[in-house]
């Protein structure tokens, strides 16, 4: 349940920074900056939470591939 939530309150917030217009880059970096310490202080013990780092644990998805078995609202 818990990742399932971050998940949900953490990949908005990086899609919501990623698409804001250039007028919005400081917001921009505020919103992946916030995103990226919840991933790393809630989901980084389990999930390889990197580009190319494994998870920790093999039942553990790659955070990077969550996208791929639960649906995302952007």
């Amino acid at each position: 349940m818990i990742p399932r939530l971050l998940l949900s309150a953490v990949l908005p917030l990086v899609a919501a920074g990623l698409a804001a217009g250039p007028a919005l880059a400081q917001s921009q970096r505020v919103l992946i900056q916030r995103g990226e310490t919840l991933v790393r202080q809630h989901c980084a013990l389990c999930h390889g939470i990197g580009r190319d780092d494994a998870s920790r644990y093999p039942n553990a998805p790659l955070f990077r591939e969550l996208s791929k078995r639960y649906p995302v609202d952007v």
